[in-house]
């Protein structure tokens, strides 16, 4: 089984060779908003077409490589989906500088002696970096792709994509791992035997923070309001994604190799806002679920493990011991469900994360 990942390495660069690098990277980012207009204005959304569009400005005006001045088409043509196209009413922007690179012909890496070449606008550069965080991934087994030069606060960093063989999974309906999404408590899980809590207090307070602050900046609406305004908005990305990162992580180091972890498919989610009371509404729909099961379903993989997805309908209104269904059945201010038929009582997401469970089970049988 086959495992990508994106490893960010960071590079240890001097001063000549961050300018080379900051020098590719804005002019790599230049021509990518100038292939974006023309993507815009032209109605032109495939990348052989616009690379034909422009190839020989992105070459002549600003100075990119053969193998670059591609890329910059097919890094625009990635961008415009056919879904951003119905929302976009001015070109896409590209601010950060940065510059995709194609293995074999823009980089190369020596892992032996920890080096990565790569491609600028002048000459190639040797520089060594560090894997820190993925060391395990940079390996002679492991099958480079794609990468991308990033630079932030003066410092360079090179996003590579990895393909690896992962342990194969094998099902075991003995190992089935229920897990209940939300917001009070970030995950509920239930494997036919105990309950496990992840609170999710904390977080819901931090990002109360961070919406008060972006509401009193909205106000004030000057240049240093709307900088500071882009950079809470920044952070608050980051301390999410980090507790996405934990969260995924924990749950597969607590469970053995050939789990099969069980999530309702919240693919409506977003669709839900109008069921909400307004001043709950930036909580509950903008909540980042998506993003918290892509960090498990990869972290899985690599541990021997799956996912996989189940109704979510009514799993917080079903009885998991007689099966009745009974919307007035759950108290949601006590957190509490309480069966009318049978009288079973227990905790509303202990509730959905055994329904989860049992539906995944079901799920896999048919399967056999």
């Amino acid at each position: 089984m086959e495992t990508v990942i994106t490893a960010k390495l960071s590079l240890n660069v001097n001063a000549e060779e961050l300018k080379l690098l900051e020098a590719v990277s804005c002019a790599y980012r230049d021509a990518c908003n100038h292939v974006s207009s023309i993507a815009f204005y032209e109605k032109e959304y495939n990348a052989v077409n616009l690379q034909k569009m422009s190839y020989a400005v992105l070459r002549d005006r600003f100075a990119l490589k053969a193998q670059m001045a591609i890329s910059v088409t097919r890094t625009v043509a990635a961008r415009y989906t056919k879904e951003n196209r119905i929302k976009l009413d001015k070109p896409v922007f590209f601010s950060l500088p940065q510059c995709d690179q194609v293995r074999g012909r823009d980089w190369s890496i020596d892992i032996d002696k920890g080096i990565v070449s790569l491609n600028t606008l002048e000459k190639r550069i040797k520089v060594p970096f560090s894997s820190k965080g993925f060391e395990k991934y940079i390996n002679k087994d492991a099958v480079f792709g794609g990468a991308k030069l990033v630079l932030k606060k003066g410092k360079a960093f090179f996003h590579v994509s990895v393909t690896f063989s992962s342990p194969d999974f094998i099902v075991d309906e003995r190992k089935v791992v229920g897990i209940d999404r939300g917001i009070i408590n970030t995950a509920v899980t239930y494997d036919g035997r105990k309950t496990r809590f992840y609170k999710g207090a904390e977080v819901k307070q931090k990002r109360a923070k961070f919406k008060a602050v972006r509401q009193s900046l909205q106000k004030r609406n000057t240049p240093s309001s709307r900088r500071r305004l882009k950079a809470i908005g920044k952070r608050e990305n980051r301390y999410v994604n980090d507790v996405n990162h934990q969260l995924a992580k924990t749950l597969v180091a607590e469970n053995e190799r050939g789990t099969t972890f069980v999530l309702e498919d919240l693919s409506g989610v977003r669709n839900a806002s109008c069921r909400v009371k307004r001043k709950d509404r930036y909580i509950s729909v903008s909540w980042p679920y998506y993003d918290l099961q892509q960090k498990l379903e990869y972290k899985a993989s690599l541990a021997g493990c799956s996912v996989i997805y189940v109704d979510a309908r009514h799993t917080s209104q079903t009885c998991p011991h007689c099966s009745n269904v009974d919307k007035k059945a759950r108290d949601r201010r006590k957190r509490l469900y309480c069966c009318p038929v049978c009288g079973y009582k227990g905790n509303d997401d202990r509730i959905a994360a055994m329904n989860i469970y049992k539906r995944g089970v079901d799920k896999i049988r048919q399967t056999d």
